[in-house]
């Protein structure tokens, strides 16, 4: 299976819940944002040519592939348009979930993303995005929590559903 977290840019939002899903952060928040301060995708900056697309996060335990994905600002446009698409190429879209984590975005995770991104004040941008993720990450938890549980449901039911904003089941 293919896990997609999402969000407007896939390096803040996504990062952390892909981060999260993988092992890389764990434990109360303070501890997680150490840990996220090494995770080489949260507030990464791709290179023009991939810009856009989904980022290969790793593998979980299970085996299942884990990716972030920009959507911009189209946060239920975009995956109407990749379930269309797996259905126009016959691709199961059983095999793929999709995960809306911009519901934890706050309005300080995208000022610590603007001064870092778009006015390129690295530093001071990842401290405002370290204060927010630490301040939402039980959010974060709970959604990673909930998609690990429907991932191990679905496996068992022998058939799996796509999650996230505008799909069936909301994670």
């Amino acid at each position: 299976m293919k896990v997609f977290y999402y969000c407007c840019s896939g390096i803040h939002a996504a990062a952390v819940a892909a981060a999260l899903h993988l092992g890389h952060i764990s434990g109360p928040p303070e501890e997680a944002v150490r840990e996220l301060e090494r995770f080489k995708y949260f507030d990464y900056h791709p290179p023009s040519a991939v810009r856009g697309t989904p980022l290969f996060m790793g593998s979980d335990t299970g085996g299942n592939q884990v990716y972030t994905i920009p959507v911009d600002r189209e946060r239920f446009l975009a995956p109407k348009a990749i379930r269309g698409l797996m259905r126009i190429f016959k691709i199961p879209v059983e095999e793929i979930l999709l995960v809306d984590t911009l519901k934890h975005t706050t309005t300080v995770m995208k000022l610590g993303a603007f001064v870092s991104q778009k006015i390129g004040l690295k530093v001071a941008g990842r401290r405002i995005l370290y204060w927010a993720v630490e301040k939402t990450f039980d959010r974060y938890t709970r959604q990673v929590e909930q998609v690990k549980k429907d991932i191990l449901s679905l496996e068992t039911q022998g058939a799996l559903k796509m999650t996230g904003s505008g799909n069936n089941k909301e994670v």
